[in-house]
């Protein structure tokens, strides 16, 4: 607009500089030009802030997005498209995707700390302490986390003050649920084998929760801890031939030994349950957990307000309401488990 603006002036003064200079006023034409240029340089002045103010209006958001579990990350896109955004036009997302333990991910959100992102979605514990201690300014929004008030990551769900806020799964009721399901399916079930990582955040509250619901469910509970992957065939030794039922707490380290895990399940004859869709893909019996879709709609829908100016300090931690129930069919086959019709019509999906 400002070129423009100055190339008009600049026509009009070359024309009737050479009008006057045609009719002979010399003296009128030396004013003139001394006018001109001052209205030039004036115009150019003048239109510098006006280029300057369109680029600060067009600046894009920059969204971090430190992954622990790269499946995952489709939703957040999908959940912002209906809300009406567009990537590449009215954001951008750094994709930072890591499951090489606490150092890296603090390393990772560092970087995107360094460069200079607007807000911060992560989606496991460990990236959201990550995150947090990266930065005490930088708005960080969570999603599919079991207990962000237990592992200390916000004062309270209605009150989360400080950076940090999004969604949870309510890891205290799932896990009830849970062991519920695992007693439907395998009713010959007396022990609960609850596999947990001591190493994670909330692990030893996810540990306490499984206690209790195999406690209300006449079951023994037997914790398991595995620290690394190396510990997953040994956390086997313990289960017995009969009478044994898995159950896999919300841990990044587990679900991205999901396969390992469910061929030591399938082999060893044991019904087996984790929090999410990932474990049945890859062939654990059943999954019980939130939606993630509506999670990442709710992780959404607070970036949405917090790049409109909303502080994270206000959006209370939103808890999940919709439950997916998935079941592995061909798994069920292969363990020689003949589920009951009542949790086969309960599922949300079957895989067959």
């Amino acid at each position: 607009m400002g070129a423009r603006r100055l190339g008009s002036t600049c026509s009009i003064f070359v024309i009737l500089s050479a009008a006057l200079s045609a009719l002979g006023l010399s003296r009128t034409i030396m004013r003139f030009r001394v006018f001109g240029i001052i209205l030039f340089l004036a115009l150019g002045i003048l239109s510098t802030p006006l280029a300057s103010d369109a680029q600060q209006s067009a600046k894009v958001p920059r969204i971090g997005y430190l992954a622990t579990h790269p499946a995952w990350t489709p939703y957040f896109n999908s959940a912002m498209k209906n809300l009406g955004y567009s990537e590449g036009k009215d954001f951008v997302v750094i994709w930072r995707v890591s499951d090489e333990g606490p150092a890296h991910l603090r390393a990772i959100a560092q970087d995107l700390v360094a460069l200079g992102v607007d807000l911060i979605l992560v989606d496991s514990t460990p990236a959201a302490f990550a995150a947090k201690s990266a930065t005490e300014r930088i708005p960080i929004v969570i999603t599919a986390l079991a207990d962000p008030v237990g592992s200390g990551l916000v004062a309270s769900l209605t009150r989360p003050g400080g950076n940090v806020t999004g969604t949870t799964i309510m890891s205290r009721d799932v896990m009830a649920k849970r062991v519920q399901l695992l007693k439907e399916a395998a009713p010959a079930v007396s022990t609960v084998v609850i596999v947990w990582n001591p190493t994670h955040p909330s692990g030893a509250v996810q540990l306490r929760d499984a206690e209790a619901a195999a406690v209300q469910f006449r079951l023994k509970p037997l914790g398991v801890p595995v620290r690394s992957a190396r510990d997953v065939d040994s956390a086997f030794a313990v289960v017995g031939k009969r009478g044994y039922g898995l159950l896999l707490t919300d841990d990044t380290l587990l679900i991205n030994q999901a396969d390992r895990l469910a061929l030591l399940a399938v082999d060893r004859r044991l019904p087996a349950i984790g929090g999410f869709r990932g474990f049945v893909e890859s062939g654990v019996l059943m999954s019980y957990g939130p939606s993630l879709a509506e999670q990442f709609e709710g992780a959404a829908l607070y970036t949405d307000k917090i790049l409109k100016g909303a502080q994270p300090a206000d959006l209370p931690v939103l808890q999940a309401s919709k439950f997916d129930l998935v079941i592995n069919l061909k798994t069920a086959k292969e363990a020689e488990l003949m589920l009951p019709q009542s949790i086969l019509l309960r599922a949300d999906e079957v895989i067959r």
